[in-house]
């Protein structure tokens, strides 16, 4: 099973809804617009993505985040382990609990408890027993970050913003901007328009 690392926000928003769309950069990106997505169906290469254009000039190949339709993913977060440096009333350690940042940034830990150092972890060390959502692609496609619309700003579980002249207006795209830019590797920010994978999911 793949497992892909979520943001704060958008575990928070599966979470709370059961569903929503993410986004991720293609790591290898089309020359141009002409340019269409392909997928290997068999050899050496099977399931890997590339671009081709008319005249068949193909991209080198390179992975979907989120695998195919139907296909379950495990979640990666940041998170920690609580773990009591005294012992059960039968002499045995207590059992660690995992905590979250995206839902446990400030613990109630009780006061009668005696805890070790405490540090988050990176979700990269996440191990599959520790995580907490399994979701589902229903619908996956690829576009320029740009073509994001306010119906798909509010399924990433990004907030709007009141924005514009004296009359106002409602938008989430300049939050969902500075969201992606804060994120982004070089060359993948939101004024260079990068392909994106799109996919709509569902939380198991």
């Amino acid at each position: 099973m793949k497992s892909i690392i979520l943001y704060d926000f958008e575990l928070q928003n599966l979470q709370k809804n059961g569903h929503g769309q993410i986004r991720r950069v293609c790591k290898v990106q089309p020359p141009n617009d002409n340019y269409k997505l392909g997928r290997e169906t068999s050899g050496k290469y099977e399931d890997k993505m590339f671009w081709y254009d008319d005249d068949f000039c193909c991209s080198e190949h390179f992975t979907c985040p989120f695998g195919a339709a139907g296909e379950e993913i495990w979640c990666k977060e940041t998170w920690g382990i609580w773990q009591r440096g005294d012992s059960t009333p039968g002499g045995l350690p207590y059992d660690p609990t995992y905590i979250y940042q995206a839902t446990d940034d400030n613990p109630d830990i009780p006061e009668s408890a005696i805890v070790e150092p405490f540090c988050w972890k990176s979700p990269v060390t996440m191990p599959r027993e520790a995580s907490r959502l399994t979701i589902v692609p229903e619908r996956i496609w690829v576009e320029r970050v740009q073509d994001i619309s306010e119906k798909d700003i509010d399924a990433e579980g990004i907030e709007w913003t009141y924005w514009g002249d004296n009359r106002g207006y409602f938008t989430g795209k300049p939050v969902f901007t500075k969201t992606w830019d804060s994120r982004a590797k070089p060359g993948y920010n939101w004024a260079n328009n990068p392909m994106v994978f799109v996919a709509e999911v569902r939380a198991k």
